[in-house]
């Protein structure tokens, strides 16, 4: 929930390629989007990088009062 719609959350899942954004405003958003997809019987470190993007052409600012919630699901055969 940002108060600014110039921001976006960008989730990436590092090393694989994956990124998703979320445009900026407010309301639940549920991607059901796959960022890496482990093709090994292997076990993978996946470094989940969360970041807030300034999707304007100007300087804009957070707000202290801005938040989110990710909500994390793993899945298996």
């Amino acid at each position: 929930m940002f108060n600014n719609e110039a921001f976006a959350i960008k989730i990436e899942a590092n090393p694989s390629p994956g990124v998703f954004i979320a445009k900026g405003g407010f309301g639940d958003l549920k991607p059901n989007k796959v960022l890496f997809h482990n093709k090994s019987s292997e076990d993978v470190i996946i470094f989940l990088t969360v970041s807030a993007v300034n999707t304007a052409k100007n300087t804009r600012f957070l707000s202290r009062s801005d938040s989110w919630h990710l909500g994390i699901t793993r899945c298996s055969k």
